[in-house]
């Protein structure tokens, strides 16, 4: 058991700089492109409603043999 977490602990140190005095270098470019991806991704209220609808309207409907969606 100790060498595991002693193994988790080197990852979280030497991959993620988790209890590292330093900070990631690559931390900020991860932060902005996540910020650019939001908001392009999102952007037009179209593009929302599609999205909701691949993900909602499959889990709703799967107990069913067919399915229809009026909009």
């Amino acid at each position: 058991m100790a060498e595991a977490k002693a193994h988790v602990e080197k990852i979280r140190r030497e991959r993620f700089f988790i209890g590292r005095e330093e900070r990631n270098p690559l931390a900020e470019d991860i932060h902005q492109a996540v910020s650019y991806l939001s908001e392009e991704l999102y952007s037009k209220d179209a593009h929302f409603l599609m999205e909701l609808i691949q993900i909602c309207i499959p889990e709703y409907f799967k107990n069913f043999a067919c399915a229809t969606l009026l909009v």
